[in-house]
């Protein structure tokens, strides 16, 4: 586990970086929950796994499955995970991003659940 989540912190960091910088952390909280649960779905995985698609044919793939949820920089994002073989950690990437994005809004996991803002 140590080591899916060293590969995916650089992605999740950057999909950070983009969502804080324009506003849209909420927005691309949803965008990482939607492609995690696309690539992890079944069938979704079998394709994504095929040896015989290339890179180009799987991020169409995820693009065509993403339709409008994706603008052009979610695009872009899907993009860069697929050319770099990265999609399996998608749920690594979701993980990481949203404990920067609850570090950001002052959220404390506190035993499992959320408090925002608490005193201590």
């Amino acid at each position: 586990m140590a080591e899916l989540t060293t590969i995916a912190r650089p992605y999740a960091e950057a999909a950070f970086r983009i969502a804080r910088d324009t506003n849209a952390l909420p927005v691309w909280s949803e965008l990482l929950r939607f492609l995690c649960e696309v690539a992890t779905d079944p069938q979704a995985a079998r394709a994504l796994d095929n040896p015989k698609l290339t890179a180009a044919d799987k991020a169409a793939l995820l693009l065509s499955i993403g339709g409008e949820r994706l603008d052009a920089t979610g695009r872009s994002f899907v993009k860069v995970l697929v050319d770099a073989d990265r999609v399996a950690v998608l749920p690594q990437i979701r993980e990481l991003f949203e404990a920067l994005k609850d570090d950001a809004d002052g959220v404390i996991d506190w035993d499992g659940s959320k408090c925002v803002n608490c005193l201590l």
